[in-house]
């Protein structure tokens, strides 16, 4: 892949930026640093920018990594290197659902994009936490869903 962008950027004179996924202890290592920075010098991007999965992930054990760690290697990897993760806990960034369509199947078709926590349920929906549990336990129970805490909030995902 590195080789492939490597031969792209010697034929395309446009703009190439470059985003570098950072996933704690899978490319974290300081081995794993080097072999990024080196990749990226080979390419030679015009941007940097790092990102981490910082909404629950479908695989379960992908960690984020921290926004100072994060800082601590766009400096290691220099060049004006730049994280682009959000960090911010109450944007929602679900697409518009059809209003017509029943609180259940909105559920499930937010579900379908991405895991959600039950926070983020009431603020699409626009629902009591009550009553989102009960719709997100329904579809569990109906086998469509499961439920899983992570960092002590209460996440549900397709199953």
């Amino acid at each position: 892949m590195v080789e492939g962008l490597v031969k792209f950027r010697r034929e395309y004179k446009g703009q190439i930026w470059l985003e570098v996924f950072i996933v704690e202890k899978v490319n974290t290592s300081r081995q794993s640093l080097a072999a990024i920075k080196k990749a990226i010098k080979k390419i030679r991007p015009d941007k940097v920018q790092l990102n981490t999965a910082v909404r629950p992930t479908a695989e379960p054990g992908v960690k984020k990594v921290r926004l100072e760690r994060l800082n601590k290697i766009a400096k290691f990897i220099g060049g004006g290197c730049e994280v682009i993760a959000d960090f911010s806990k109450d944007e929602v960034t679900v697409e518009r659902i059809d209003a017509e369509r029943g609180v259940e199947e909105k559920l499930l078709s937010i579900l379908i994009r991405r895991p959600c926590s039950l926070r983020e349920i009431c603020i699409v929906l626009g629902i009591s936490k009550k009553t989102a549990f009960v719709y997100a336990m329904n579809l569990v129970k109906g086998g469509f869903a499961k439920s899983e805490r992570k960092n002590g909030e209460l996440f549900f995902r397709i199953k």
